[in-house]
């Protein structure tokens, strides 16, 4: 038989093991994954760890406008090309000049496109300003920098004989130019030279 002592003592620990099941079971349910906790930022996952927040997807910021069925400012993916975004805003116009528009380039963050129409001006450009400079989409001749001689990178304001070769040494080491950012990768191209000529060149 157990004394009084010893049957509260026995309580005493039963209760004890109870109670740490209990929380253990409790810590097992709600602790945080292993490599940080996800957090819900808008449309993107954020992961944090030791504090820190960084994102895990990238997206930009373009907005359409002229010759489209939706003008407007859209979200899309890094690397997304100009026919995408014209497909998110319903297509180009019946009269939108699609000659003179380059669909298959990689738009960038902060643009403003403007699609020209068939009804303006010949002899004008259709120009959209945006906080990185300026993105042509018109009828005037643009210099391609992947397919462009010498003799034409050289007409480009700023780039004489050495950048020109500079430009076609890099595009034959390392393929194509995608956007304009990429020529600040060539020497002697920085970001002012590079708002004088982002009008006059396509890719």
């Amino acid at each position: 038989m157990f004394s009084d002592n010893q049957k509260k003592g026995l309580l005493l620990i039963i209760l004890l093991v109870l109670v740490a099941g209990f929380a253990f079971h409790l810590y097992e349910r709600f602790s945080p994954p292993p490599g940080g906790i996800i957090v819900k930022a808008g449309n993107e996952d954020k992961k944090e760890v030791k504090g820190q927040v960084s994102p895990v997807s990238s997206f930009l910021y373009v907005q359409l406008c002229g010759a489209v069925k939706n003008p407007g400012v859209y979200k899309v993916k890094k690397g997304t090309r100009l026919f995408e975004v014209v497909d998110m805003a319903g297509g180009l116009s019946p009269d939108a000049d699609s000659r003179t528009v380059n669909l298959a380039r990689v738009v960038e963050d902060g643009e403003k496109i403007y699609i020209s129409s068939i009804k303006e001006p010949s002899n004008g450009a259709s120009i959209g300003e945006s906080g990185k400079g300026r993105t042509l989409e018109g009828k005037s001749r643009l210099i391609n920098v992947n397919k462009a001689s010498l003799e034409e990178l050289e007409k480009l304001p700023g780039v004489g004989k050495t950048i020109a070769e500079r430009i076609i040494e890099y595009r034959e080491k390392n393929g194509p130019f995608r956007t304009a950012a990429d020529l600040l990768k060539v020497k002697g191209i920085g970001e002012k030279k590079l708002e004088k000529i982002r009008d006059m060149i396509s890719f």
